[in-house]
């Protein structure tokens, strides 16, 4: 019964990385086209955004 239990915590960790690595790539995106449509409000947003994940990442609720 524990293997069963780590194979599915194993799982929600890899289904969890990859949601913060592809919210990253998404707000990183953003980022760009807004700083290139010079809104730079909408820009600085996703800077925080990005921060936000980023630190996440650090704090173990992902491994880069």
């Amino acid at each position: 019964m524990g293997d069963k239990k780590i194979h599915a915590d194993m799982v929600a960790d890899a289904k969890k990385r990859q949601s913060l690595q592809e919210q990253l790539e998404i707000c990183q995106a953003k980022q760009k086209e807004a700083v290139m449509e010079e809104d730079y409000e909408k820009a600085a947003y996703y800077r925080d955004e990005i921060k936000k994940i980023k630190e996440r990442i650090q704090a173990g609720d992902e491994v880069v």
